[in-house]
């Protein structure tokens, strides 16, 4: 297990890391740094909760991803560094500080062009792809991100990439599942349990993330973009007339295909391969918005 030690001092110097996405079972925090050559910045996560069921999954989870992380090998993802202890106690995480911003804000700006949050939807899928790599050539076979959506992206000031964060609540190793923002209150996937799978544990979460709910969210963050609205939320007739109407406008078949796939018995697939059918500009984004089609539609 390797430790990142905080003394009284440096625990008091402590900055507040401010960030656009709230955050329901930690504060960030920057860690002072005197080396001015060194250009990686530490972040310390600091859990609210220190104890309990909750937390010892939580640290197996961290140590999995520390000791795994030769084997993962994937430079977008912002794995933990150590464990935080101060007094004695470990009290969270800490990992490199990315100067960026959260794709959220991205997604909801217009002062970012459609072509560029295209783009970056896209990294995402190609994210997607080297996890699987990983599942298929390594023995770490149960890795998935689980809780999948726009907060846990953050783009790269300084790479121009795309980092995927949060990564102590991801499926690895055995570990129990955490709650995952698109996984929650759903009601067409409770009726698909053969394909989501229920956990018998639901303090920590409803569903077992597998390939198939990691694309499942990865498919409802980009309908959420171009629709402007909570598609998780739409009913059977809702969301499929809404994919109709996409369709009318000129999104090409193979993606409305996967699109529909995610409320059938078939295992979903990753869309990136299509995304370029994605709006470029501003009209069509706008065209798809859920609001313009129900004025349409009326």
């Amino acid at each position: 297990m390797e430790v990142y030690n905080i003394s009284r001092k440096l625990y008091d110097s402590l900055i507040k890391y401010e960030t656009n996405t709230y955050n329901t079972e930690a504060e960030l925090f920057i860690v002072p740094e005197k080396r001015k050559w060194d250009n990686n910045r530490i972040l310390l996560k600091r859990f609210y909760t220190v104890n309990g069921e909750y937390f010892s999954n939580k640290l197996y989870t961290v140590n999995s991803l520390i000791n795994s992380k030769e084997k993962i090998d994937i430079e977008e993802l912002v794995l933990p560094d150590k464990l935080a202890v101060y007094n004695s106690e470990i009290i969270g995480l800490t990992m490199k500080l990315i100067n960026g911003v959260n794709l959220d804000y991205i997604l909801a700006n217009s002062n970012y062009t459609p072509e560029f949050k295209k783009e970056l939807l896209i990294k995402i899928g190609h994210i997607l792809n080297k996890l699987k790599k990983v599942r298929m050539y390594s023995e770490i076979k149960d890795f998935f991100i689980g809780d999948l959506h726009e907060g846990n992206f953050i783009y790269n000031f300084d790479t121009k990439d795309i980092n995927v964060i949060d990564m102590d609540s991801c499926k690895i190793n055995g570990n129990k599942p955490f709650p995952s923002k698109y996984l929650y209150g759903g009601e067409i996937i409770k009726k698909l349990p053969y394909k989501y799978r229920l956990t018998d544990n639901m303090y920590f979460s409803e569903y077992i993330p597998d390939e198939n709910t990691d694309y499942y969210c990865y498919i409802i963050m980009i309908l959420n973009y171009l629709s402007g609205t909570k598609i998780e939320k739409m009913n059977y007739y809702e969301y499929y007339a809404y994919l109709d109407y996409l369709y009318s406008i000129g999104y090409n078949l193979e993606l409305i295909t996967i699109f529909e796939d995610i409320y059938s018995n078939k295992d979903n697939a990753n869309p990136v391969d299509y995304l370029d059918a994605l709006p470029s500009d501003y009209k069509t984004l706008a065209l798809s918005s859920y609001n313009v089609y129900k004025t349409i539609k009326k």
